[in-house]
């Protein structure tokens, strides 16, 4: 994604949490940035949703979400922040966020013992690039897209055409 769509992409704002709130659990991914995760469990499930927020949010406007989405579906939720976002380090870019989910994921298998397909992606905006992404890469157990987008060009100007931003694979979705 050129620089300038990733701004137009990208607008994070400013952190609306204190980096030290207790439910933060820090992660690092694999392009080496450092970003906040929370997990809300709900007793006995063994399904976890991964958020990924829309753009001009972060954790700390979320949260409430992510608890409402456990009481009502009765699941574990994980939120996260996408690098450059809340109290994460880095600028925001695509190929970050494909490592930002990916690192929530691996921490889901290895931390909370999970099996891919006990695992749904809820992509919401602009968080559903990177839970398309993953979803063709790995066999989850289900994929929530919530105004969803094809193009973040698309997004930002009146085009007909563009190829895909966040690449999604219509077959595997």
């Amino acid at each position: 994604m050129g620089g300038i769509v990733a701004r137009l992409a990208f607008l994070p704002p400013p952190p609306s949490y204190d980096a030290e709130w207790k439910e933060i659990t820090w992660i690092k991914t694999q392009r080496g940035q450092r970003i906040p995760l929370v997990y809300v469990p709900w007793p006995g499930s063994k399904l976890t949703i991964i958020f990924s927020h829309a753009n001009a949010e972060d954790l700390g406007l979320i949260f409430h979400h992510l608890k409402t989405l456990s009481e009502v579906l009765h699941v574990n939720v994980v939120g996260y922040d996408y690098t450059g976002y809340g109290h994460a380090s880095g600028t925001p870019s695509e190929l970050d966020c494909y490592a930002d989910i990916a690192a929530v994921f691996a921490y889901l298998m290895t931390e909370k013992n999970l099996l891919p397909s006990q695992v749904v992606l809820y992509g919401r905006s602009i968080g559903s690039g990177p839970s398309c992404e993953l979803a063709s890469r790995v066999e989850v157990g289900g994929l929530i897209l919530q105004s969803a987008f094809t193009s973040c060009i698309r997004v930002a100007y009146d085009v007909k055409y563009t190829g895909a931003a966040f690449p999604c694979s219509e077959p595997k979705v």
